[in-house]
């Protein structure tokens, strides 16, 4: 693997060629600008509650080419943050509410990608914390002693641990790829290889052509900042 390429995970299953680049100008119901796992999911369930839109996603290189092809390889309902911080803006109850549906997005993808035959090497046998001094077991506060973690994986040090079940591997770019197949066979427009220059109230606008829809998502992620498609206010 060369240092820098698309990530390992992509050069297990090989590289995708981009296809379906926009071609002119077009309307829709939905456009979506980015073609990761956030924009992915959306265009799934915009068209599972309502099969009749028009929804377009817009990518610049490949469905997942960003930081869903790339990540740790972990399906998980860890939340990240702080608990508390969440729990000074929305109460005990608000983060309670919020740990419940995070959780519920492991299932939710699991059942997902056994419906629709995503083959994504998905494993859940949940993820271990291990604390390896007195500081760090007094704020795991784990249900594990050091015989017990032992049993699952040798740490040096090791004093106690917690596991949470609610945890998953997969393998990204089977799962970003599979989901993308997945919108497709809805009838989901992803047109790769189509860069969004700039996203005005109500169009997307593109080196192919202008997407114009009453309703634009930005789902850049890690790519927000850097995104000239960031610059325009007035969208959704």
């Amino acid at each position: 693997m060369r240092n820098g390429g698309v990530s390992f995970w992509w050069q297990q299953v090989g590289l995708p060629t981009p296809s379906d680049r926009l071609d002119g100008d077009v309307t829709c119901d939905v456009a979506i600008v980015g073609g990761g796992l956030t924009g992915l999911w959306t265009a799934h369930y915009l068209r599972e509650a309502d099969p009749s839109l028009d929804v377009r996603v817009l990518e610049a290189e490949f469905a997942g080419f960003g930081a869903s092809g790339r990540n740790g390889g972990w399906l998980s309902s860890e939340l990240p943050g702080s608990p508390r911080a969440y729990a000074r803006a929305g109460g005990e109850e608000g983060l309670a509410r919020m740990r419940a549906a995070v959780r519920a997005t492991v299932d939710e993808v699991i059942g997902v990608t056994t419906r629709a035959g995503i083959d994504a090497d998905v494993v859940r046998h949940g993820v271990l914390h291990v604390a390896r001094s007195a500081a760090q077991a007094e704020r795991l506060r784990g249900e594990l002693d050091a015989e017990q973690v032992a049993a699952r994986i040798r740490v040096a040090g090791a004093v106690s641990g917690h596991l949470d079940p609610d945890c998953a591997r997969v393998q990204p770019a089977r799962l970003v790829a599979g989901v993308a197949d997945l919108v497709r066979a809805q009838g989901v427009r992803v047109h790769e290889g189509t860069r969004v220059r700039s996203v005005e109230p109500g169009a997307a606008v593109t080196q192919r052509g202008t997407v114009r829809a009453p309703v634009v998502l930005r789902c850049l992620e890690g790519f927000t900042a850097g995104s000239p498609a960031t610059a325009a206010t007035g969208c959704r």
